[in-house]
């Protein structure tokens, strides 16, 4: 899959779609998308959701790649 967003990014596209990135596309965002972008969208979330009570663990959360790491530590 991470072929296809790369081509796709390449050729000018988003990864996102008009019902946003969805738990399959996470890791792929997170790995392709400008980290000063994801900073700033992660500032954002900030503001409005300060305890991180909305989709924790999800992809503006900042705890988001430490879940990740974890998963892929106990599938091993």
């Amino acid at each position: 899959m991470r072929e296809l967003f790369v081509e796709g990014l390449g050729l000018g596209g988003q990864i996102s779609g008009e019902h946003g990135i969805g738990c399959d596309k996470q890791q792929h965002y997170l790995a392709l998308t400008d980290p000063t972008v994801l900073e700033l969208e992660r500032a954002i979330k900030r503001v409005f959701d300060p305890q991180s009570l909305l989709n924790p663990f999800r992809l503006f959360d900042d705890r988001v790649e430490e879940h990740f790491l974890l998963a892929e530590s106990l599938d091993t």
